[in-house]
């Protein structure tokens, strides 16, 4: 069993490797067969594939896609081996214009401290908006 701040240490290097767009950080902290999931469809999304899907993939493509500016936490709840975070977040893709958005992510971490799941829930409409907005 972890404690809260084990777990936290591991969720908030994840965020700060995602926010660099440290792809190789990103890998030391996933699980073999780690899943990753954003809540919503994919013909909804401009055709970005919601998963479940290999999780370094995922998140791969989303540093590819997506820019973190600012990320500020709003509320954590630990349950372990489980962390839901709400996020407030600033974000761009492509070059395009920063908008102000929010996230909650559930992650679940097994007893080597590695992340095998993560399921997102987001604005849907603005994921599409802002994919379908990105310079050709």
């Amino acid at each position: 069993m972890m404690d809260r701040e084990t777990i936290l240490d591991v969720v908030d290097q994840a965020y700060a490797a995602r926010q660099r767009g440290d792809k190789e950080a990103l890998r030391d902290l996933f699980a073999p067969n780690a899943v990753f999931r954003i809540v919503g469809q994919s013909h909804l999304m401009g055709g970005l594939d919601v998963g479940p899907a290999d999780a370094l993939t995922a998140v791969e493509a989303l540093v590819d896609l997506f820019q973190f500016h600012r990320m500020e936490r709003v509320q954590v709840v630990v349950d372990d081996p489980i962390v839901m975070i709400h996020w407030a977040v600033e974000t761009s893709s492509g070059g395009g214009p920063r908008v102000e958005t929010e996230l909650c992510d559930i992650w679940t971490l097994d007893e080597n401290d590695k992340v095998t799941s993560i399921v997102e829930f987001g604005d849907t409409a603005l994921i599409s908006h802002m994919l379908a907005a990105r310079p050709a």
